[in-house]
Parts: C-alpha cells; structure tokens; sequence
C-alpha cells in the first residue's frame, strides 16, 4: 500500500499544479470599451435560442436588453415550445430592439439548438453574435466590456464563463464538478497554444465575429453537435481565428439547473459525446478518476480506527486529502460556491460517475440521446 498512496500523492501533487497554472492563465475579463465614439461600435446580436424555457426566458431578455450598449438587438428563437415561452417573448415585443423568431420544422441531420442558433443566426444584422441560453443574466456592461476587449486584443472569439447561481443541497454538492473538472482535472491551459485543437466555449456566453463565424460555415458545420458551444470555439480555432475563454462572473450569471433530477438529466446528454467511439477508454477513465477522488478519504477511516499508528502510507494518504480539497476549495472561491460543500465531494463524485453509467447506457444501451422532449439516434449525433 505504500506505493499505492504514494503514486496517489504524487497524482494530487501533480493536478495541484495543473490546476494552479489553470487558475492563473485564466484570469477576469477586465474592463474595456470599443475604440472610438459610441456611434460608431459594433452592432451585437445576441442570439437566444428556447425550448420550454417559460421559467427564465423573460428574465433572460430583460437583462439582454438592458444593456448600456449603443446598437444591439437580442433574437429569440423559440424552438418548438409547448409551454408559455412564446408568450413571454411576446409580451416584450414592443421593444423594437426584440426579433422574435419560430424554428421551422428540424430537418434531416440537424440537432435542435445548433438549429435554433443557425435561424437567430441568419436573421442577425449585427457584426458580432452572442450566443447564449435562455437561462442567462447579463450584466448591464457585459456587451460592452466583452466587445471592447476582443476588438482592442482582436480577438475572434469570447467565451465568458458564469458565475452559476444555485438553490438547496444538491446544487451546491453537484454544480462544483464541472468547474473542478475544467480546473484540476483537464489540462485546460492548452487552449492557449495555436497549434492544440483545444478550445472552449460556453452556452452561456459564446461571442463571435460575424466573419469568422461565416467562414467557417456557421452551425451547418456542427448541425449534429451535441456541445455546439465547444464545437464552435475548436472549429473556428482550427481554422485559424482566435479564441480566448475569461472568468467574470459579475458580468454573466445562469441557474443552469434546479435540483438534482436536472443535474443528472442535464449533464447525462454530454458525457458519451465526449468519448464518442471510445466508451471503454470512457469506463476506465472514469472509474480511476472515481478512486482518486475517493480512495484519499480512507484516511479519515484509517484515523479513528488506529489513532495511535505513525505509518508513512497514512501520511500520503493524508496529504493526498490535504491537496485534493485544497484544488476543490481553490475552484470554489473563485468561481463563487459557498465552501461548506468542499468536504461533501465524495458525495459529488458519486452523482457523477452515476451520470457517466446512465449516459453510456442511454446511448449504447437504448442507442438514443434524449434532450429537451426530443429523441436523437446515437450514430445520427457527435461531439
């Protein structure tokens, strides 16, 4: 066992500094504003793709339009709604700054979002797009400070990461992982080499330039994406336009989901996709991941049981705990969740490893992909 916990130490050692350097090159937004007089900025288009959104998509809009930006419209694609979401779009239609859109009937080989965000697309006049859920709040100088950093560094690409609001336990258990994921567990600072396809984007705030996007052929090249918003960013990447990801989680805010049901809904669509024609690497993976974020906590265990043993395998143990809810608290407090949750992340891993199992055994067991009412074949869909 002393080898055991020592690889197991050196491991947490090694994703502390991973996530240190992932904290550090990732840093705010900052503020900015566009060159020249305000006549003169850039037209926006925020694009709002919304399916059954009636809970958010008011709220959403307000803030959209509440901008303290000169010339910007915001397009609501209401995407085969069965709920009230046409109706709240429709009672802020008098705002001429507001295009209200309805999706045609989703043809062969097209996924619903990219669908709704190629439509809001087309119908868009604006120099940049914002694209961005129905669940989104916006800052009122998100627009501009987003914009005038992009053009002054001249970026091609913007992807804001939120701040994620949360309510009641499971939210502040679970909504963690995928910071902590982003952070300590992928080596995400290799977005920042040209020549990585890596790339991110965000659902909740995926600015682009209206040429770039073009160029690259619009969502018709990711028709079949189910994570359209980090397609997005690696194929403009690889065609050579500039992507940058920021954190500021004072200029965008989102309550992604609503108790644990929506958690394990939500993030089970995602997870094969990842993996797509490597679901066995995807198990394995998943369940070394599952044991060094589990097997650290033995030490408790080990403690109350022989309290009086001085035994080096305990002390790798123990400094493995030390490093991992240090990497999880480090997230944390920058990304705004309460610190009370840190300790609870073997609860966390839990939920997510059930998530990996029910996500293989939708797409490889069932062979479908369910979101949003819909059902998708699994060879009919990718990354």
């Amino acid at each position: 066992m002393t080898y055991v916990f020592g690889g197991l130490l050196v491991v947490w050692s090694l994703l502390t500094v991973q996530t240190l350097v992932n904290l550090a090159v990732f840093p705010r937004l900052g503020p900015a504003v566009p060159p020249g007089p305000r006549e003169t900025w850039p037209m926006v288009s925020i694009v709002i793709p919304a399916r059954d959104e009636e809970r958010s998509i008011g709220a959403t809009i307000d803030a959209a339009l509440s901008q303290d930006y000169p010339r910007f419209e915001v397009v609501a694609v209401d995407d085969g709604s069965v709920d009230r979401t046409a109706a709240e779009v429709a009672a802020r239609a008098t705002d001429p700054r507001l295009v209200a859109l309805s999706c045609p009937p989703l043809p062969e080989g097209w996924l619903g979002k990219p669908h709704a965000l190629a439509q809001g697309a087309s119908r868009a006049k604006g120099e940049w797009l914002l694209f961005m859920d129905a669940d989104v709040r916006l800052a009122p100088g998100a627009i501009r400070q987003a914009v005038g950093r992009c053009e002054s560094e001249g970026w091609d690409h913007l992807t804001l990461l939120a701040h994620f609001e949360r309510g009641g336990f499971w939210e502040e258990v679970a909504m963690p992982l995928l910071p902590v994921f982003f952070f300590v567990f992928s080596p995400s600072y290799l977005a920042l080499f040209r020549r990585r396809e890596l790339a991110f984007g965000g659902g909740a705030f995926n600015l682009v330039r209206r040429r770039a996007y073009d160029a690259i052929g619009g969502h018709r090249r990711i028709a079949n994406s189910i994570v359209d918003d980090i397609r997005l960013a690696m194929e403009l990447k690889a065609a050579g336009f500039t992507t940058r990801t920021r954190l500021d989680r004072s200029l965008v805010s989102l309550r992604m989901y609503h108790g644990l049901r929506e958690i394990i809904n939500g993030f089970t669509k995602n997870a094969h996709a990842i993996w797509a024609g490597r679901e066995g690497a995807m198990f394995v993976v998943s369940l070394l991941l599952f044991a060094i974020n589990l097997v650290p906590f033995l030490w408790i265990p080990s403690l109350l049981l022989h309290p009086e043993a001085f035994l080096p395998p305990r002390l790798w143990l123990g400094g493995s705990l030390v490093l991992l809810l240090l990497c999880r608290a480090l997230v944390q407090v920058r990304q705004g969740f309460a610190l009370w949750s840190v300790p609870l992340h073997p609860l966390a891993m839990v939920v997510g490893f059930a998530i990996t199992v029910r996500s293989l055994y939708m797409a490889y067991g069932e062979g479908v992909v369910r979101w949003r009412g819909r059902e998708y074949r699994r060879h009919d869909t990718s990354f």
